[in-house]
């Protein structure tokens, strides 16, 4: 709850979603993204059969929605190498793309039925997001298209190799179950290089860093 108010108000703040999703209270709290996501929460119970199938969805998406943390992580390195940090991870340029396969393999391990609700969910949450973009005139370019394309053929090709894995997954079982991690193992370490290389440009993540660090540091 804490980790989406969080992501939903920095969302609200490069003006993907309206400015009143950002409001905290006095005490740094994201009161409206909380209140927000409380609702669509609630809205969660309507298409599930059981408490079982729900938590498997959502902890498959929880887990698809942190393979942004390695990529960010190394995007940061290499933008700000000299930044006070209180933990330095070791060896971050090994573990952050290992961190990503392994991501990805749960993804897969959770089977077609499970990424066919999460995909369809995550590409018409995409489509709005691209139509928020349209109808704000002025906010396309500065939605950050150019950084996030690769997200695309990350979703295919995953949704891909799961189609071909075995019957136990879900899939049509042209592809065996090693097989089939190997396989994502390869599209996961070929979409995490190239996302870095797509990644925002160096001073314009500082620049980020600079607002964000001057809003928080203003927060009463």
């Amino acid at each position: 709850t804490t980790t989406a108010a969080r992501v939903t108000l920095a969302t609200a703040d490069t003006g993907a979603l309206p400015k009143w999703v950002a409001r905290i209270n006095r005490h740094g709290v994201p009161w409206a993204s909380l209140i927000l996501l409380y609702v669509v929460g609630a809205i969660f119970f309507f298409p599930f059969p059981s408490w079982q199938k729900m938590v498997g969805y959502i902890a498959s998406m929880t887990v698809l929605s942190y393979i942004i943390g390695p990529i960010a992580l190394i995007q940061l390195r290499r933008a700000m190498p000299d930044l006070e940090r209180p933990f330095r991870l070791w060896a971050a340029p090994v573990i952050a793309p290992l961190t990503f396969v392994v991501a990805s393999w749960i993804v897969f391990w959770a089977g077609l039925n499970t990424l066919n609700f999460i995909f369809g969910t995550l590409f018409a949450l995409l489509i709005f997001y691209a139509l928020t973009g349209i109808w704000r005139k002025g906010r396309w370019s500065a939605m950050g298209w150019q950084y996030m394309w690769w997200i695309i053929p990350y979703f295919l090709g995953l949704w891909g190799i799961s189609w071909l894995s075995p019957a136990i997954l879900g899939g049509t079982g042209v592809l065996g179950f090693f097989s089939g991690m190997a396989a994502v193992a390869i599209l996961s370490l070929l979409i995490f290089y190239v996302a870095i290389h797509q990644a925002v440009a160096d001073g314009t993540m500082r620049a980020y860093m600079h607002h964000f660090s001057k809003r928080d540091s203003s927060a009463p």
